[in-house]
């Protein structure tokens, strides 16, 4: 039986963070693609044109509500798409996509490394820890 957390009389428990799950690649996200455990949100890696686009959305959504350029460079691309993860798994599985597209840093500047206060605000949010061994460039 799967133990229940306590709360205080009269409050809900608090939602549950979300858990992604490493998944085959599909149409939207052809070169990787991690789906929250309950089926709700899925982010990836997009190629485009000119580079690579880490996405989220919800899953069968005609689009991502978050986009961000990673740029041509691999590392880059795992480094950022590593970065939306470590943040995506402290967030309830219940956020809007316009939820999501507010708590998120836009990105005013392509690719990524053009753009070190977006990057630096999405390292914040992924924490100190995760910030000290992750670099673009």
């Amino acid at each position: 039986m799967p133990k229940m957390r306590r709360t205080p009389a009269g409050r809900r428990p608090a939602p549950e963070c979300m858990k992604f799950t490493a998944t085959n690649p599909d149409e939207n996200f052809r070169l990787a693609r991690f789906v929250s455990d309950a089926g709700r949100w899925e982010v990836g890696l997009r190629p485009m044109l000119f580079g690579v686009r880490v996405s989220l959305g919800k899953v069968g959504a005609w689009g991502p509500c978050l986009d961000y350029c990673a740029g041509e460079k691999f590392a880059d691309q795992v480094n950022i798409l590593s970065a939306l993860l470590t943040i995506l798994e402290r967030l309830p599985e219940e956020m809007s996509e316009g939820e999501m597209q507010k708590f998120f840093p836009p990105q005013e500047l392509r690719p990524m490394y053009n753009d070190p206060a977006c990057w630096e605000k999405l390292l914040a949010l992924a924490g100190e820890e995760f910030a000290r061994g992750h670099r673009l460039g």
